[in-house]
Order: C-alpha cells, then sequence, then structure tokens
C-alpha cells in the first residue's frame, strides 16, 4: 500500500512546486479550510488543484488524505513564493518576465476558451459549406502496399534487382538473406499499407513512378541503404463522410473563427518598431 501512493505523492509535491495565482476572491463563499500567514485557504481551491490532476485521480477527490495533501501542497507554495517576494527575487528582471510571460499566456488561454465557448452554433448549411471548402482537411490519405530489401552496397542491391526481375517469386527468399531490415527480413520484406508520406524522399519518388501491382524499382539510395522496393498494391484517398468528422469541422470552424477575430485584434492595434530586433 505504501508503494502505491508513492506516485501520487511525487505527483503532490511537483503541484506545491508550481507556481500559480494566489487564491482569489471569488472563493470567498467557499468554506475556509485554513489560514496560511494571514491568507484563507478555501475548499474550492482545493477543488481546483483536483481539477489539475490526472483524470485517474479525479475518482478520489473527496477522500480526506487527498485533500490534506493537496491543502499542504497549496500552503507550501504560498510559504515559499511569499518569501521570494520577501527576498526581494519578484524585482529580478528575468524573474519579472517568466512572471509577465506567464500571466499573459493564463489570460490569452482565458480569452481563447471564452470566445470559443460563445461563439454561436454553426447551422448544418454552414457545417457543410466549410466541410466542402476544405474537404482536403477530411480526407484519408493514399495508401501504398510495399515490400523491400535493403542492401549494404549498390552493387548487391543491382545483383538483387536483376534477380528478381528474373524470379520475382524470390522475393522473400532473398529478403531474409541480404536485407539490413530486421523488422521486415522475417516477414519477406513486407512494410504493409502506408502512407506516401511515411515514405524517405528519395524513396517517395521512386514509388511513385511505379504504375503496376508487383512492378520493381531500381535501387534506391537513403540513409539505410540500398533498397529495392516492390509495390503490391496502392489505395487511393478517399473522403471522410461528413457525419464522421462533425464535430472536427465544427471545432475547426471554431479554431478558425478565433483566429480571424486575432488577426482583426492585431491589425487594430499599433505596433510601432523603434529598431530592429537583434
Amino acid at each position: 500500500m505504501r508503494h502505491s501512493c508513492r506516485p501520487l505523492l511525487l505527483l503532490l509535491l511537483c503541484l506545491g512546486c508550481t507556481q500559480q495565482p494566489a487564491p482569489s476572491p471569488a472563493t470567498t463563499a467557499s468554506p475556509v479550510v485554513a489560514v496560511v500567514g494571514g491568507v484563507p485557504i478555501h475548499a474550492s481551491d482545493i477543488d481546483y488543484e483536483l481539477s489539475l490532476l490526472p483524470a485517474s485521480l479525479r475518482d478520489m477527490r473527496d477522500r480526506r488524505a487527498l485533500r490534506d495533501k493537496v491543502l499542504e501542497a497549496i500552503a507550501r507554495r504560498y510559504v515559499l513564493s511569499r518569501k521570494a517576494v520577501e527576498e526581494g527575487l519578484d524585482l529580478d528582471p528575468t524573474i519579472r518576465r517568466e512572471i509577465r510571460r506567464a500571466r499573459e499566456e493564463i489570460l490569452i488561454r482565458a480569452l481563447r476558451f471564452r470566445h470559443m465557448r460563445d461563439m454561436p452554433e454553426p447551422d448544418a448549411s454552414e457545417i457543410r459549406a466549410y466541410y466542402i471548402q476544405h474537404r482536403a482537411r477530411y480526407t484519408r490519405p493514399p495508401l501504398l502496399h510495399l515490400r523491400h530489401i535493403v542492401c549494404a552496397d549498390a552493387e548487391r542491391a543491382r545483383m538483387v534487382y536483376e534477380h528478381l526481375r528474373r524470379k520475382p517469386e524470390d522475393f522473400a527468399m532473398l529478403a531474409a538473406m541480404y536485407s539490413l531490415d530486421a523488422q521486415t527480413k522475417t516477414h519477406g520484406g513486407d512494410l504493409n499499407w502506408l502512407p506516401p508520406t511515411a515514405l524517405a524522399p528519395a524513396l517517395a519518388d521512386a514509388v511513385a513512378k511505379l504504375k503496376s501491382p508487383h512492378e520493381l524499382s531500381p535501387p534506391v539510395h537513403t540513409r539505410f541503404g540500398w533498397h529495392v522496393v516492390e509495390l503490391l498494391a496502392r489505395k487511393p484517398g478517399q473522403s471522410i463522410p461528413l457525419d464522421q468528422v462533425r464535430a472536427q469541422v465544427i471545432a475547426d470552424m471554431r479554431h478558425d473563427a478565433w483566429r480571424q477575430w486575432v488577426e482583426q485584434q492585431l491589425a487594430a492595434t499599433p505596433i510601432k518598431r523603434m529598431a530592429a530586433a537583434q
């Protein structure tokens, strides 16, 4: 039992070392559970900290031992951060920049959440129009079924290539004998289905020239060695039906609307450059 609690205790210790804003006056409606250096700590402060824990731990939020540990972490954070202020660390230029940056990021995150939350729900016609306009976002990529033999040098790769042109049925045997790819050599060199983007550029270019199943590519060099590749089959890219990606489309619409709003705010705010950034 003692060992099972150690990850939780380590997590809470890390939580206690993280700088967070002091308890907000908005928490005054919540019961006070402790007073640290004259500052009240409310039950809602503990609830907030618990909401930051992994989902697997949230079902423990009402356990007294866990709440006590969280309270200790809050108290520890407050005492140490107040001590840092007493020692003037908040006046250090580097620390002030870090505090300002953290504050700005928190405010931007809150601003984005509010704007996204308050955006009107798009209607069915708007969703469909956006889906059609951005159809490429909602398309499964084309897939290739390949197998290859990776050789250490060009001479051996050429020998393998010429052999396979005469006896293509020997592919699996030659892969087992010569391929440097330990993961595929015992499976006939089979790379299974993968998108072209998963291939090294030189390999993708060579495979793009293969038009028919079982067509071989001449040896291609990559950082892994010299490849002899056989195209087994192709699957074209396919559009994903709207009903399967409706939630993603709405999320993308909201994200685009937020980005446009941000650009409008930047355009409306004078930014005067005094000197080139160094």
